[in-house]
């Protein structure tokens, strides 16, 4: 599918994402290597990643592959302004109708080693239907990831979500925070 108009940088993230309106009408975020020739891999670890979350069924924005003059990039869909919410809180978190899903989001970042998970790329994503609001936890951001042969030493599950309390984890009938789950940074 071809890109129509690159309406330019998003301006913010190592990927240089840009915003652009594709052949069938729908915008997309889009990410790839010309974007970032330091980062050759961009398009390819956010694709494999896509790819596998939703094989698992994951909740993750819809995607495709777009082209832009004679380059392919990894494209997922745009989502407007007051959708989202681009940095997760608890307060969000627990308002979440799949906040449950976590477990299975936190599981697939550590068996692909993305080592770049944090509050600013876990979506909540808020929609409204049936004159209800709805909001629901999203996957998004998936491209430092490789599958090391051993992980960093000083890595541990999602250790950029602390000191923030947690979402959900128990530790002995009590509510508690990543650190009693995971360990201490």
């Amino acid at each position: 599918m071809r890109v129509l108009d690159d309406l330019g940088a998003i301006g913010r993230g190592a990927s240089a994402a840009h915003y652009v309106l594709a052949e069938n009408g729908i915008e997309y975020i889009i990410k790839g290597p010309s974007f970032t020739p330091q980062h050759p891999y961009v398009a390819a670890n956010e694709l494999l990643a896509a790819l596998i979350a939703r094989q698992l069924g994951l909740p993750i924005l819809d995607f495709a592959v777009v082209q832009m003059g004679q380059d392919l990039f990894f494209a997922s869909a745009f989502m407007q302004g007051g959708t989202f919410h681009p940095q997760i809180r608890t307060d969000l978190f627990d308002r979440c109708e799949n906040k449950e899903r976590v477990y299975g989001m936190l599981v697939f970042d550590a068996w692909i080693c993305n080592i770049d998970r944090h509050d600013g790329n876990l979506l909540v994503r808020t929609t409204r239907r049936g004159g209800q609001e709805h909001t629901t936890l999203l996957l998004n951001d998936h491209i430092a990831w490789s599958c090391p042969s051993r992980l960093h030493p000083g890595w541990r599950l999602w250790s950029t979500l602390r000191p923030r309390p947690t979402y959900g984890c128990r530790s002995r009938h009590k509510q508690s925070r990543t650190s009693d789950c995971f360990g201490s940074r």
